[in-house]
């Protein structure tokens, strides 16, 4: 049975399946995410959950069907784009996606 593994290397995520190569772009594993859940957290401790709508070439996030917590308290909203300079991480069930 193989295993995934995840390395970064100059400062390119590579995901191996075994000794083969899957993706070598961290924007593949983001595409990748596009209408899917990701969990967004940000520097200033606020977590964002929903649905991934969009991102563009910085990694600015479009999310939409969004719970914003804060303080153990949670807020809902339609949509909602935050810029790549306020992510600290971005992730799903699998796993982290994308790390400042």
């Amino acid at each position: 049975m193989r295993a995934w593994y995840n390395k970064v290397y100059k400062s390119r995520q590579l995901l191996l399946y075994g000794d083969e190569l899957v993706s070598e772009k961290p924007f593949d594993l983001i595409h990748n995410s596009l209408e899917k859940e990701v969990k967004v957290y940000l520097r200033d401790g606020r977590l964002f959950v929903g649905i991934m709508s969009g991102y563009d070439k910085d990694l600015n996030i479009a999310l939409s069907d969004v719970s914003v917590t804060e303080d153990g308290k949670t807020k809902e909203y339609d949509q909602i784009v935050i810029r790549r300079n306020n992510i600290l991480s971005i992730g799903n069930d699998e796993g982290i996606l994308w790390e400042e």
